[in-house]
């Protein structure tokens, strides 16, 4: 396993090496799709064939594009000694479910949810922790957001969406990564092949599964689902449960 941090830093590396020039903490100020101009928060001007948008939920593009359903990830990390290993837990959230994981000594902590921005999830995470018994720091609680649904890959022919960016996340089990290289190959091939209908191929794919996958995410988290699954399914068809959770949920991501 890789820490997300260290493995962004490793294709970081990578970019180097090939002699990409890296606009380090800039961000684009304006866009000019007509002139296909974009001006840097340094005061640059940079004219462009084609712009990939690689930014994540909240995406400077997301203005053109926007990512209408979210979900919400919270996560705390820190030492404390209690034996390895990983608990779910369900019930913390109203659609999504928490977690307790720890090795060697250090706990990872954490929370999904479909976003609803009445709720104080910091305050949601912060209870959790303190109801097991933990205690952290406020700054060890991190956050991030990942898109439910898929918007248009591709505006005005030049102007390309990968990633979180275009909503290439599994709305029930938060997977991205896969989907955001599988993304950025598909797009790189369409534009260097100048063929836009392999990676529209790509996104339309990933819209029907993810379709599916919405649906599956909001029956999975009624009570009545989750009893069946967890206090009858799990005692009486464990091979089952397991089987379909390894190969559906985990393998298939």
């Amino acid at each position: 396993n890789i820490d997300r941090v260290e493995l962004d830093y490793e294709l970081f590396k990578i970019a180097k090496k090939k002699k990409i020039d890296i606009k380090e903490k800039v961000i684009i100020k304006e866009l000019n799709k007509d002139n296909k101009t974009i001006y840097l928060s340094n005061g640059e001007r940079i004219e462009f064939d084609y712009l990939v948008y690689a930014d994540g939920t909240s995406s400077s593009g997301g203005k053109m594009n926007p990512i209408k359903m979210k979900n919400i990830a919270l996560q705390a990390i820190f030492k404390a000694d209690i034996k390895d290993g990983i608990d779910i837990h369900f019930g913390i959230t109203k659609h999504g479910y928490a977690w307790v994981s720890s090795y060697k000594g250090i706990v990872n902590v954490g929370i999904t949810d479909i976003y609803n921005h009445n709720l104080d999830y910091h305050k949601i995470i912060k209870d959790f922790i303190n109801e097991l018994g933990f205690k952290c720091n406020d700054h060890d609680i991190k956050g991030a957001f990942t898109p439910i649904g898929i918007v248009s890959p591709i505006i005005d022919d030049c102007i390309y969406y990968v990633g979180d960016a275009v909503g290439a996340c599994d709305p029930l089990t938060l997977s991205g990564l896969r989907y955001g290289i599988d993304c950025g190959y598909k797009c790189a091939l369409a534009i260097h092949t100048n063929n836009v209908s392999i990676y529209k191929k790509y996104i339309k794919r990933l819209k029907i599964k993810f379709s599916f996958m919405k649906i599956i995410q909001r029956i999975f988290y009624w009570p009545f689902i989750q009893f069946m699954v967890f206090r009858i399914g799990c005692r009486l068809f464990k091979p089952i449960i397991s089987f379909a959770f390894n190969n559906i949920f985990l393998n298939k991501k």
